[in-house]
């Protein structure tokens, strides 16, 4: 969004009960995370955190009635859809992974054993998705330099009424478009970087 924009910092907590020793990072905050959907399994996700400070509390967890684990169900890539363009694409596609990552810096001052803020700055978005060549669409895109809508739809089950989780990149470029020409199936990898939606009405 270009507006709107909030200052989230989280701290985490970690007890490690057999030696007795409970750490606290305070001033957290998110510098990126990636999503990464095999052809089988578990759909995964991965974050990094700059935080301002780590203190040792004690002997006990810091925090002593933390939110109990949610019960939505997880999502697999058995139960999802990669739409290219608003359409399916009819190509097998084998897996698709993207990474947001945010600029940040930890400003270090005399006098202080941690950092007094983090900065954040520019975000970047980059990918790729593997496809059975099945036809030229997708190095298409490539070839005539389209932009392209990306969107990642996934389901935590078959049901009708199954929750389901979407990631929508609504601009897209194909940087490279390749091809591994082995003696099965051949497997077209392309890369691509979301940059900054140009259509900001529906």
């Amino acid at each position: 969004p270009t507006s709107g924009h909030t200052d989230d910092s989280y701290s985490i907590s970690e007890f490690y009960q057999d030696i007795a020793l409970s750490e606290l990072h305070s001033g957290c905050k998110v510098g990126s995370f990636s999503v990464n959907t095999p052809a089988s399994g578990l759909v995964t996700t991965d974050f990094t955190f700059m935080g301002k400070g780590l203190d040792q509390t004690g002997t006990t967890s810091y925090f002593t009635t933390p939110t109990a684990l949610g019960t939505t169900g997880i999502v697999a890539a058995a139960n999802g859809a990669v739409i290219v363009n608003g359409l399916a694409t009819g190509a097998c596609v084998s897996s698709f992974s993207f990474t947001v990552n945010r600029e940040m810096e930890a400003s270090q001052c005399i006098g202080s054993d941690s950092a007094e803020a983090i900065f954040s700055g520019k975000i970047t978005c980059d990918g790729s998705v593997d496809v059975y060549l099945e036809s030229g669409y997708i190095s298409g895109l490539f070839e005539n330099e389209t932009d392209t809508t990306l969107v990642l739809a996934l389901a935590t089950g078959s049901e009708k009424d199954a929750g389901v989780m979407t990631f929508v990149l609504p601009r897209v470029v194909l940087s490279s478009a390749t091809k591994a020409d082995g003696s099965l199936g051949i497997m077209l990898t392309a890369a691509f970087t979301a940059v900054e939606n140009s259509v900001t009405t529906g």
